[in-house]
């Protein structure tokens, strides 16, 4: 299976990327494989952060809503919300 971050979304989103190096010198890390390669291990690594917050969270109660006699569904908008609140960057590492 190939990442979902082509080499073509990697241009794309690297384009605005600038380097600050002395006239005639070439800065090694802004080869487009590098920043393509870095791009995919942070999203794999945001990925892994979504899974197991969804391993933790997702057997709360507080996500199911009962639907019949013996079932419940989960009540998707509600889960949405608190993992992007649980995402969003912060200046210190919590440990919830």
């Amino acid at each position: 299976m190939s990442h979902p971050l082509t080499d073509e979304i990697c241009e794309d989103l690297s384009s605005c990327i600038t380097t600050l190096t002395a006239p005639g010198e070439v800065d090694p890390y802004i080869c487009p494989q590098y920043i393509a390669d870095d791009m995919r291990v942070t999203a794999d690594w945001q990925l892994k952060q979504v899974i197991e917050w969804l391993s933790k969270n997702l057997h709360q109660s507080v996500y199911l809503e009962p639907v019949g006699y013996s079932s419940s569904v989960v009540d998707v908008d509600c889960v949405i919300e608190d993992l992007r609140e649980a995402m969003r960057p912060t200046t210190t590492q919590e440990d919830n």
